[in-house]
């Protein structure tokens, strides 16, 4: 599962890699035991830029940069030994939407592609992965709808999730006639495959 069952030769390198007593911990158990870790350090890094006695922040701008640096590494270290998760949201820009309808569109995409992704077998460790790496999600621009529905195939022959919302429900196709908003879920590396060209909503 950690290495994404593409190699046998990594699954057995990660597995001789490891201390002996860690090979019967659960790897929800380690995803939990590694979010904590993270927290704790990320608390350490705290307490060195703020002062204890007053509660007033003490970060100059260099110290700032090195707390961001810090973090940044702590991702990369993270996202070298584990998968890492990403969702992303394509919105349709030839409909024109306003703020108010882009948030309700992103907001229920969302909701429906976490749903969607609790019920898969390891729905819950991938959300466990996501929560620890920051929950990244992404809102990009699509041009149009036959160009969400290219980036939605490309999604499915990667064996990415996806949801989408949109205007115009057919019934006998079971598709919507206009895509507003696409969502895609999956392992950040190959999630950027997919949307790597595309440029972040306005």
């Amino acid at each position: 599962y950690w290495t994404g069952n593409s190699c046998i030769e990594l699954a057995s390198n990660r597995v001789f890699e490891r201390a002996e007593d860690s090979l019967k911990t659960p790897q929800e158990v380690e995803i939990k035991m590694l979010t904590a870790d993270l927290e704790m350090k990320e608390e350490e890094m705290r307490g060195r830029f703020l002062s204890t006695d007053s509660g007033v922040c003490m970060i100059d701008d260099d110290e700032m940069e090195e707390y961001h640096a810090w973090e940044m590494e702590q991702m990369m270290d993270m996202s070298a030994e584990y998968e890492v998760y990403k969702m992303v949201l394509v919105i349709n820009k030839s409909h024109q939407l306003s703020p108010g309808q882009m948030t309700m569109l992103v907001g229920r995409a969302t909701g429906h592609m976490l749903a969607k992704v609790t019920m898969l077998e390891f729905g819950d460790e991938q959300l466990d992965m996501w929560e620890a790496c920051g929950e990244q999600v992404g809102v990009l621009e699509g041009e149009h709808t036959r160009h969400l529905l290219d980036l939605r195939l490309a999604a499915q022959c990667l064996g990415l999730e996806w949801v989408e919302g949109g205007q115009g429900w057919d019934m006998l196709n079971r598709r919507y006639r206009e895509v507003a908003v696409l969502g895609i879920w999956g392992e950040e590396n190959i999630l950027d495959k997919v949307v790597g060209r595309l440029e972040k909503a306005v």
